[in-house]
């Protein structure tokens, strides 16, 4: 991309911090077009699905499936409970 003259910002892609940082940098780029490049892990989150290609194709079982939904649960889970442990700590 840079050797067509844009600019090329590259970001962790699950990783949500990381992409607004990337987005309020592309917004700071008058001059040129950006691209962001998002890095991600194929399934993200869930032990059933992280990591593994045939994920690009196939549908899951029921079972697959409430796990799936389990494991995005327990991630959404922490991740708000750290949040809160980060604004707790922070006042």
């Amino acid at each position: 991309w840079s050797g067509f003259g844009w600019h090329v910002i590259e970001a962790a892609g699950n990783d949500i911090e990381a992409l607004n940082r990337a987005f309020e940098e592309a917004k700071q780029i008058r001059k040129m077009p950006s691209v962001i490049i998002a890095n991600t892990v194929k399934g993200y989150g869930s032990g059933v699905m992280e990591g593994k290609a045939e994920w690009h194709h196939r549908v899951p079982t029921q079972e697959e499936y409430e796990r799936i939904i389990r494991d995005f649960q327990e991630r959404k889970e922490a991740a708000l409970r750290e949040q809160d442990t980060q604004q707790t700590g922070d006042m």
